[in-house]
């Protein structure tokens, strides 16, 4: 069965501009900015929730395959090569971030550099305490890499155990309900007895002091329900495909909606860099989440709208998606230090002196996504191929 799944592209591409468009936004103060200007901060803001549509998307894309052989009654994927095809992806590039981050950060801004929280990144433990959860102070969104790659080694052990008992969709499915439901039942005992102390608690404080405020609400059980919901969406995608559905403009007004009501939600509910009041969770999960599987779900079998994700430009972010996270924001920082010194957060008045400054983040930013994806990123997944389908290959019995 096919592992493609159409518009997927699309939806990483937007959470990726997503998230770059939330951080030049915090840049800018509003305050003396025309009213349409400070409309579109206000969305910017809120594009925070792109981090949440990363999450849901991974965890559609790894968990296909596994449908797709329960539902096909084939072999399950070799976990030697889900584990190589991951470490091939995220590593290299993760690595070379965090330690060119650090270097830069001693050597052009003159920060310290705290080896716990390098050692914490480098062993993808960082997102379990407040002083480590930002491993990079010259790049702080590394905090996602290590919670998704957490999710990726929690996929297989969640899918297995349902596969253990499950014969058909539907106990597959209610074995996802009940991970989802444990994991969120988890959330408030994560509160209560991991919750930080005062000391020196906020944003004012540094890094490690704004961490003190995500934690413990910004959690991998947190982010691996998202992840699950993406796995979800994955079930639902690889039964209707095992069925032969047909595209229809159902589905377009499904995924439509499921898209609508997820925008409404951010702009009327959420409180940038906060947990939701009711879920205690970020993003507004698992709500917006689930929210964003339902569209993702639906949008494989639309007539238009998954048409229109598969343009090229969302091809092409989608393909440089992991280099212009990475290095977005250690440019924006390097800008603010050397360039700038006005571009920090909320800290430019002057509309015209900020689209500048964000227009020539942009370009570097994409610049070296470009480089990234051409000299490492590439290269190393094509070697990771070659080498799995050589391994695979001398596997082959003999005739």
């Amino acid at each position: 069965m096919n592992t493609r799944i159409k518009g997927a592209d699309g939806f990483r591409a937007i959470a990726c501009m997503m998230v770059l468009y939330h951080h030049v936004m915090q840049r800018l103060d509003p305050v003396a900015s025309p009213v349409w200007v400070q409309v579109i901060q206000y969305m910017g803001m809120r594009g925070e929730v792109g981090v949440s549509i990363f999450f849901v998307l991974s965890g559609c894309l790894l968990a296909t395959p596994f449908w797709n052989a329960f539902i096909g009654h084939t072999p399950q994927p070799k976990m030697r090569t889900y584990f190589q095809n991951r470490a091939a992806r995220i590593l290299p590039s993760y690595y070379l971030i965090l330690i060119l981050s650090a270097f830069l950060a001693v050597k052009i801004i003159d920060f310290k550099i705290v080896w716990s929280r390098i050692i914490a990144g480098l062993l993808l433990v960082s997102h379990f305490h407040w002083n480590t959860f930002f491993a990079s102070e010259l790049d702080p969104p590394l905090w996602t890499i290590t919670l998704e790659i957490w999710s990726y080694i929690l996929l297989p052990l969640v899918l297995f155990s349902i596969f253990w008992k499950a014969r058909t969709v539907r106990s597959a499915a209610i074995g996802m309900g009940i991970w989802i439901v444990f994991l969120q039942s988890l959330q408030p005992l994560l509160i209560k007895f991991f919750m930080t102390d005062d000391y020196l608690k906020g944003w004012e404080w540094g890094w490690a002091g704004g961490a003190k405020l995500w934690l413990p609400y910004w959690n991998l059980a947190s982010f691996f329900t998202q992840f699950l919901l993406g796995a979800c969406a994955a079930l639902y995608i690889s039964n209707k495909k095992s069925k032969g559905t047909q595209p229809s403009k159902k589905y377009d007004l499904l995924s439509l909606a499921g898209i609508l009501v997820a925008f409404v939600l951010i702009q009327v509910r959420l409180i940038p860099g906060v947990p939701d009041a009711i879920t205690r969770q970020p993003y507004l999960s698992p709500v917006y989440a689930a929210l964003v599987a339902f569209a993702l779900a639906t949008v494989p079998f639309s007539t238009f709208l998954g048409n229109f994700l598969e343009m090229r430009f969302f091809k092409r972010v989608a393909t440089l998606s992991f280099g212009l996270y990475l290095w977005h924001y250690m440019i924006m920082q390097i800008w603010q230090n050397k360039m700038d010194d006005t571009y920090y957060y909320y800290g430019t008045i002057n509309l015209g002196r900020w689209a500048d400054s964000t227009l020539l983040v942009i370009l570097l930013t994409w610049l070296f996504a470009e480089i990234s994806w051409k000299f490492l990123e590439a290269p190393i997944l094509r070697k990771s191929r070659a080498n799995i389908e050589k391994r695979e290959r001398n596997q082959l019995p003999s005739l």
